[in-house]
């Protein structure tokens, strides 16, 4: 038995050495470690278009996000959209509106939780008769 007991534990040692570094030995890493910050897009744009809806375009260089949404009048997302965006159209999408004008903010999001909005904001008014109208840079 003692003799069985004894190759076991001989061979599960040879078969995983341990290896481990002392306390004041130096590790190496593969690449670099650093922090993101959350940036807010920047230099807030709005053109009109012929065909009646706007287009709200905005600088940003910093951290690639999961996504920016546009936000209106400071409520929740109207639009979701990928990385790489950097402009969006919108039209007027109300059964009434008679000179409504909204303000449009762009957000940057790094995770679900964490992310920037802009400071920067275009005002949006629209005129809507059962759906049908225009939007307009206000």
């Amino acid at each position: 038995m003692a003799f069985v007991a004894a190759f076991k534990i001989a061979a599960v040692a040879a078969a995983s050495p341990a290896r481990a570094a002392s306390f004041s030995d130096r590790t190496q890493t593969l690449g670099s470690v650093r922090a993101a910050t959350a940036e807010a897009p920047s230099d807030l744009t709005c053109r009109n278009n012929l065909d009646g809806s706007v287009t709200i375009g905005w600088t940003y260089n910093a951290e690639t996000p999961d996504n920016f949404e546009i936000l209106v009048d400071g409520r929740g997302s109207i639009a979701t959209l990928g990385p790489d965006a950097r402009s969006v159209q919108l039209r007027a999408n109300t059964p009434f509106s008679f000179g409504r004008t909204s303000v449009v903010r762009v957000r940057t999001n790094l995770t679900l939780t964490w992310g920037a909005t802009s400071s920067d904001a275009r005002s949006v008014t629209t005129i809507t008769i059962l759906w049908v109208g225009v939007a307009r840079c206000g």
